[in-house]
């Protein structure tokens, strides 16, 4: 048996794609999202369109994920379904950077995570 589970706002408190690009956009473009919401534009297009202003640097970025908060009761659940011998495997239209820093900071790296890439330039 394997248990498909979203990541922002599901296993998070908060949306951390939101949280990353309110905080790192240097330019907000709240019609880009507005479009995406409305199917004028796909999901690749308005990550591509919101990550073309982004300008932080890897240690920005960290500091903001480090803050995120995982719901409370996602830890039990997960154990509760490793030890029932059940997969969990994340399923995400967020960054599998973020995703994966998030899970580390509460030893939770052991999931697996299918998302969008991100790539971070020095």
């Amino acid at each position: 048996m394997i248990v498909f589970c979203d990541f922002d706002g599901t296993i998070t408190v908060k949306d951390v794609g939101a949280e990353f690009f309110n905080n790192l956009m240097t330019e907000k473009r709240p019609d880009v999202l507005e479009d995406w919401l409305k199917g004028k534009i796909n999901s690749k297009k308005c990550l591509t369109i919101q990550c073309s202003y982004v300008r932080a640097a890897k240690k920005e970025i960290d500091a903001l994920l480090d803050k995120i908060e995982i719901d409370k009761t996602f830890p039990h659940f997960y154990n509760t379904l490793k030890k029932n011998n059940i997969e969990l495997i994340i399923i995400s239209d967020g960054f599998d950077y973020y995703i994966k820093r998030v899970l580390n900071n509460y030893n939770l790296d052991d999931i697996k995570v299918c998302s969008n890439k991100l790539i971070l330039y020095k």
